[in-house]
């Protein structure tokens, strides 16, 4: 499952904040805790989608999007399902995914430094997925032409 890599960012950084790992929490250290290499290789998903790949065919591996997660769930697990050859069921789902990633608002300063580090890594997932990562681009894509979210 591959979340939009700012939103995924934040979201770390977050969780870092209420366990008191990063200490003075100006945007300059939010940044920064968002750049440590391991918050950051997390959202290579390129990378990890040809390591995946380097030892499973990719007919075992399914590829979805937190977009779809949050916005389709019924849609997504159907679509795992029947990846895993499972038939349709009646499926009860949560009203809410997730609803701590979308608590705070992400500081337009931190998704512009962060978009200007992910959009590299979006356009890789661009040539190869429809959909969400080309949502994600395209707010990159704005955000750093100076527009705000």
């Amino acid at each position: 499952v591959m979340r939009d890599p700012v939103e995924r960012a934040w979201s770390a950084v977050n969780n870092a904040l209420k366990k008191g790992v990063v200490e003075a929490p100006t945007i300059e250290k939010i940044i920064e805790r968002a750049r440590a290499s391991g918050t950051a290789s997390r959202s290579a998903y390129a990378d990890t989608i040809r390591r995946l790949e380097a030892v499973f065919p990719a007919s075992q591996i399914h590829y979805c999007f937190f977009d779809d997660l949050r916005n389709r769930p019924e849609s997504l697990t159907l679509s795992v399902l029947s990846f895993l050859g499972v038939g349709p069921a009646a499926v009860q789902l949560p009203h809410a995914v997730n609803v701590v990633a979308g608590s705070k608002p992400i500081p337009l300063e931190f998704s512009r430094e962060m978009a200007r580090d992910y959009l590299p890594l979006v356009g890789d997932l661009c040539q190869r997925f429809q959909g969400p990562p080309h949502k994600w681009r395209a707010r990159y894509e704005t955000l750093l032409n100076g527009a705000d979210e």
